[in-house]
């Protein structure tokens, strides 16, 4: 059945010539699937003829991204096993107009070790400078039978009203990368090469260009607009440190040859006025790195693609070509 839905669906795209991915997934499934594969991702993927050709395989390229929207973890790892690596084959021929596609199918807690732990997560599936999602699926309990004790009720409620939590907030100092004093990067303030403020969500720049020579910058600039939760917000200030909130945002970069992908967590403060006591607290920033400066980064020539992700939010690409 949902082989055949799938087949249908790819039909369609390609007779329409929607290139780009598109995904399925059920809005909810129980915890106890986690652990049996239950947590699948469907989709399709669409693409010309000549581009089919001339780059590595859909799915040597995939790139899968999960948020556990509770916690705010992001895990990010190839879409599908491939032991294989290496140079591209030779050219083919022209093979002219057209399209072609596939489908696929993905458990995304195998893939990502995501842990059967109830609460909502966002799904995205990237492939170079192309995505889809987030899909959201909701991980659920079964509702526990059990017998209602007006008495326990009662106790918990007073216990509640004595033993309130005072909620704790970010603190400043966990920042990172820590902003440079005497340097360039990183820098969390409004620059040049800082991107339009977005309504909602993450700008990113890059440079088109880098020429990988001695003391090269390989600069990544981002700015966001982002509604928060509570724990990110300062609650307790600190003399002299002007930072409001810490936002989490992780960086993936995956590449026009290699899937990868490069996973970097970062923890960006925001100077925006925020309150602890707003309903839905709202964080703006900005950020300017040297990706260079992070371990593992690539230093290969190619054409790299990076994306920001924050919760449900994941932005748009930054390209670069890295040049020997």
């Amino acid at each position: 059945m949902i082989a055949a839905a799938l087949d249908d669906a790819l039909a369609r795209l390609i007779d329409e010539g929607r290139e780009g991915i598109t995904l399925y997934a059920p809005a909810s499934v129980r915890t106890a699937m986690l652990t049996r594969g239950g947590l699948l991702l469907a989709g399709c993927r669409v693409e010309t003829l000549r581009d089919a050709a001339r780059r590595p395989t859909f799915e040597r390229m995939a790139v899968l991204i999960a948020t556990q929207l509770e916690t705010g973890r992001v895990r990010a790892c190839r879409a599908f096993p491939d032991p294989t690596e290496g140079s591209l084959a030779a050219q083919p021929a022209d093979p002219g107009e057209g399209f072609t596609g596939g489908v696929f199918r993905l458990d995304v807690a195998a893939r990502l070790g995501i842990p059967p732990f109830p609460g909502p997560i966002a799904v995205w599936l990237i492939a170079r400078d192309r995505a889809d999602g987030p899909v959201r699926i909701v991980v659920e309990d079964p509702p526990q039978p059990g017998i209602e004790d007006e008495e326990v009720a009662k106790f918990l409620t007073a216990w509640r009203k004595r033993n309130t939590v005072r909620p704790r907030g970010a603190d400043p100092s966990t920042v990172w990368p820590e902003e440079t004093v005497f340097g360039s990067y990183p820098v969390y303030r409004k620059s040049a090469e800082s991107p339009a403020m977005p309504d909602k969500g993450i700008g990113l720049s890059a440079k088109r260009t880098v020429v990988l020579e001695k003391r090269a910058a390989w600069t990544l600039a981002g700015s966001f607009r982002l509604t928060i939760p509570r724990r990110q917000v300062v609650l307790a200030p600190v003399s002299g440190n002007p930072t409001t909130a810490v936002v989490p945002i992780t960086l993936v970069v995956t590449s026009n040859k290699w899937a990868g992908p490069i996973v970097r967590h970062v923890r960006v403060p925001s100077f925006s006025p925020v309150k602890g006591s707003d309903a839905i607290p709202i964080a703006e920033g900005q950020f300017k790195l040297n990706l260079f400066s992070f371990s593992g980064i690539w230093h290969t020539p190619g054409t790299y693609f990076v994306y920001a992700v924050c919760g449900d939010i994941m932005s748009s690409p930054a390209v670069t070509e890295l040049r020997g």
